[in-house]
């Protein structure tokens, strides 16, 4: 299983986008593109609240994905990244 190492930054303003940068463990075995990656938004205290967020670019060197938020309720919620490849990153 492949799990996220972090997310940057850790608190965003609910009403202004903003990007967030996944970096991902240095192991992951396979090379990043765009394509392979869907993220959404969920609130911690109902995960059945969700909002879909765009993938905007990766880096394969630095294993980071830069991700689109594009506001959101206030509230404290996770980044669900799923890849073609691996399935969910936790």
């Amino acid at each position: 299983m492949q799990t996220g190492v972090s997310v940057s930054p850790v608190s965003v303003s609910p009403v202004l986008s903003s990007e967030l940068i996944v970096t991902l463990q240095s192991t992951y075995p396979y090379a990043l593109a765009v394509a392979d990656f869907n993220a959404k938004l969920v609130l911690k205290s109902n995960p059945a609240v969700t909002r879909p967020l765009y993938v905007m670019s990766v880096d394969n060197t630095a294993k980071t994905v830069k991700i689109k938020f594009p506001g959101a309720e206030s509230g404290t919620y996770y980044v669900q990244l799923q890849s073609t490849q691996i399935g969910r990153i936790d």
